[in-house]
């Protein structure tokens, strides 16, 4: 099943936090139909590396987990 992400956009939200807004677009292997989801991704890196990635169907939940609102 080829699968493809696109980075919609990025937002600096602490020292050490990037808040990522991309799409994902899915294709059956078989079947041709094809999907999208949209998700937001909170990820921390220290020294330079990616230390952690949490990942939100709901923009409203990625907000909420680096202590914004809507």
């Amino acid at each position: 099943m080829p699968w493809q992400g696109t980075v919609d956009g990025a937002v600096d939200v602490g020292p050490n936090a990037v808040l990522i807004a991309a799409t994902l677009t899915v294709e059956g292997a078989s079947s041709g139909a094809s999907g999208e989801q949209r998700i937001w991704s909170v990820v921390t890196v220290r020294d330079g590396k990616l230390t952690r990635t949490e990942t939100y169907k709901d923009p409203v939940q990625a907000l909420e987990a680096v202590g914004l609102s809507e």
